[in-house]
Formats: C-alpha cells, structure tokens, sequence
C-alpha cells in the first residue's frame, strides 16, 4: 500500500510533499490510497464494529474500505451527505430528497435494494437543501438536519430562505417510521452526532442569523437562530413570520454550547464525535472533535454542564490536513478517519479530495491543554503535563459577542477588555487558574502564550475560546429571556 504518513518530530507533523501540518506531538496523518475514480468528494463516513470504513460521496455512491482494499456498495444516489452503518447488509443514507435504507439482500457485498425510509421532509430541487446524518440512537430512532434554500420564502427578504417542508429543521423517524420534526432555527447544519450524555450535537455554518459558526446542543422542540425555519410551525404564515422583529426572534432563539471563532478555528464545520477511545486517541477522553471543511482541520471542544445549561471552550486540535475535512468518525483502533472534499467551497491544502486517517502513538506525551472550566471568579485549565513556570508571562484575553442580524457574520460586541488577566499556577504545574470579572452571554479568547513544558516541549494549540451562558453559583439565567 502506497499511502503517505505524515509524522511528528517534536510538536510538529511533517509531510512528505509540499504539505504541513502541525498538531500535538504523538499524532500522525496518514494519507490513503482512492479507488480508481475521477472524483472521491467524501461527504458522509461510517465504521462498522469490525472496522470496515464506509464513506458515500458526492458524486452518489457508497464505497467500503476493509483491509486496504475498495469495493463499491451503492450507486446512482442523489449528492449524499451522510450515512449510518447498522452492519453491512443495511446502510442508511441521507440523499438530497429521502432518507434511504440500501441493503445487500444476498449478502454479496453490494446492495440490490433501495428502500425510502422517510420523504416526508420538503425538497425543492434547489442545491443548496442538503441533507445530513443520521444518527440512531439505541432504541433505533434516527436523526437528520435539513438545510435552507437559497430561494424560496425569505424572512424580510433576506438571508436563506424556505418553501416549507421542515427546511432548516432537525428531524426524528421512530422504529416504527413515524416522521416527527424535532427541532427548528438551522442554516446549514452540515455536522449531526452525538454528545456527552447523548446529547445530540449539531454544528452550523456562519451566515445569516449565525454571528459565526455554532456547535449546539440540541433540545427537542427548541429554536436555534434562523427565522424562516417558522414557517413550518402550525399556524405561521408568510406575514406572521414577517410581523416579528429580529430583536424578538432573538429572545425566542436558543443560543449555541459554543461559538466556533471564525477563520480562526473554523468557516464550515462538520460532524462532531465525541472520543470514547479509552485513550487510544491521546488524553481527551469524552471531548468532542469536529473536522472543519475550509480550514481544513480538526478541532477539539471542552463542554460542560453548568447550572443545567451546556456550555464549554473550543481550541483547535490539528491542521494543514490535505483537504476539506467534513467528515470524521473513530475505528474500534481507535484510529480518527477523515472524510474530505473541496467541491463548491474551496479548502486550505490544495487537494479537490481524499481520505486521511490521524492515529496517536500511546508512548507519546503530548503537551496541551486538557480541559477549561468556569469557576465562579474565572476559568480553570489544566494541563496533560506540568508548565514550565519560566515561559508562563502574561495572559491576556477578551470577551465579546455577536450581533443576531441578516448579515453574513459579525462584528464583536458588548466587548471586555481581559488584557494581563491575574492568574496562579499550581505547585504541580498542571493547573492554571485565571481571575476575570465575567458576565453572561460573552465569548472569552485567551491566549496563554508560547507555554512550554518542564520537559521542554512547547504546547502547538495555545488559545481557547470559552461560552460563558451560565456562572457556577450565580443565578440562573435559563436562557436569555
């Protein structure tokens, strides 16, 4: 097998090539060999239990990956953007129009059947409504998001927009194929997964109505940023989706776990994952990680559970992958593949698309930040190993927040100044606990600067970006109304 490794030397990954990529040190990228096809755009990947990679691609097929060698699966499906493996004989897909089981009824390794699952959603045939997951749950419910149109109704004539159908919803499809619309308010919600304590995650895209991208948490029934989605609500027609004011839309709109900074982290995240490795993928044991398709990278969130209310701190993890990384999933090896593609939005890397996969040498140390945590008088970071005191200088920081309006993007306001930020290292060097006035809804960016290691290895992701919507010991905001 002719594929590429990238490997580390020190903290840094370095390819055979004219890329490079840099990430914690212990991780290495791997570049995998395609099968014999013009075009692999990766856009929904899968790991049976006995690890066999499923990957659907944009092109309308279904290929799997068992010990290094390709054979297909499916064929002739419309752009699908994600795929649930139940075992090789049943895989769900989410193509443009309806969600569909494809089964290999002889077992030959091919699937001869197309069953619809559910097309009760709305499609219009516009290329923007894309379609992604699902995810199935224990009990056998499935889940999938939906996206806005680029035609179609718009709320005060701007932004995306919808004809109806659930476009920008979150769907379920129970056992027994009840179709059920779940959750409201998304623009372009290209990632779906699970969460800590199954929670279901999604992340969306920087736009209309989205200051920069968001990784949610999401509750059955709640709204999530993007008007016209209402349309579809009982009762709601064009002119009462147009009556409301964005400031009240804003009250009504659940705000995200996570701001996603963007460019500086991410412009178009994928699916999240949470690593239940067990520590086969380093020390982040039941974080999550989302591969970003412009930046081409991977990047790491710190949730947690604060008054009731899921919130946390998103650092990146690793880039300068070849390509768009928008999909990613974890191998009983506890290997990360990524799924990748460049189509219709452009990525750093220079590659139109491909297939990596990021393993973690179990003898490495790497030196990175493990968790951030609020405390009631700041954040708490610890470390996967102890802080050299000497490179610890000043740490400086800001808070800020993102205007809810039709724009593409934001502005930073309501904005804090954290500039040399108080703060105290623990004896053992491996907890660093930082003093800041801090308010609700604000996003905190530290940069803790060039931090080294008493082994002297220097720390590659050095910045977090903390979602402060509740305050141990403060009262509850429960939610911003």
């Amino acid at each position: 097998m002719k594929n590429k490794t990238l490997k580390f030397t020190a903290s840094l990954l370095t390819f055979v090539g004219s890329l490079l990529a840099s990430g914690p040190q212990g991780y290495k990228v791997e570049t995998i060999d395609l099968p014999d096809v013009k075009q692999f755009n990766v856009a929904g990947l899968d790991v049976h239990e006995d690890g066999t990679v499923y990957f659907a691609t944009r092109e309308g097929e279904i290929w799997k990956r068992s010990n290094d060698k390709w054979s297909r699966y499916a064929q002739g499906l419309h752009e699908p953007c994600g795929l649930k493996v139940v075992d090789h004989k049943n895989i769900i897909v989410s193509q443009k129009p309806e969600l569909t089981k494809v089964i290999d009824r002889n077992g030959d390794g091919i699937g001869d059947r197309y069953e619809n699952v559910t097309d009760e959603f709305g499609f219009f045939g516009n290329y923007h409504e894309f379609h992604y997951g699902p995810i199935m749950d224990e009990e056998g419910n499935l889940f999938a998001t939906l996206n806005l149109q680029t035609d179609g109704f718009k709320y005060q004539d701007k932004a995306l927009g919808s004809d109806g159908g659930n476009r920008g919803w979150m769907y379920q499809v129970k056992p027994d194929g009840t179709y059920l619309p779940y959750a409201y308010g998304l623009r372009s919600p290209a990632g779906i997964g699970w969460g800590p304590k199954k929670t279901i995650l999604t992340t969306d895209n920087q736009g209309g109505w989205m200051g920069s991208s968001r990784l949610n948490v999401i509750e059955k029934g709640k709204f999530y940023g993007a008007p016209v989605s209402h349309i579809d609500l009982e009762g709601w027609t064009q002119d009462k989706v147009n009556s409301l004011t964005p400031e009240e839309y804003e009250k009504r709109s659940e705000d995200p776990a996570c701001w996603v900074p963007h460019i500086e982290v991410a412009n178009s995240p994928g699916n999240p994952i949470v690593d239940e490795t067990n520590g086969a993928f380093g020390p982040f044991a039941g974080q999550v990680f989302v591969g970003d398709q412009s930046n081409s990278s991977v990047f790491r969130a710190m949730l947690e559970e604060v008054n009731g209310v899921w919130q946390g701190a998103i650092t990146n993890f690793l880039t300068g992958l070849q390509c768009g990384a928008i999909r990613v999933s974890f191998a009983p090896d506890g290997s990360m593949w990524v799924g990748q593609t460049s189509r219709g939005w452009a990525s750093k890397g220079g590659k139109p698309f491909g297939v990596q996969r990021i393993t973690f040498d179990k003898n490495a140390k790497p030196f990175e930040m493990h968790t951030v945590k609020i405390t009631p008088s700041g954040f708490k970071v610890t470390f996967t190993e102890p802080v050299d005191k000497s490179s610890l200088k000043d740490i400086n920081g800001q808070g800020y927040w993102f205007t809810y309006s039709s724009s593409y993007g934001s502005k930073r306001i309501r904005q804090q100044d954290c500039t040399k930020s108080p703060y105290r290292l623990s004896a053992d060097g491996k907890t660093l606990e930082i003093d800041v006035k801090l308010g609700k809804r604000l996003v905190y960016e530290y940069d803790l600067g060039k931090l080294k290691s008493t082994s002297g290895q220097e720390m590659v992701n050095h910045k977090f970006w903390y979602t402060v919507k509740e305050i141990p010991g403060a009262k509850s905001l429960a939610s911003k109304k």
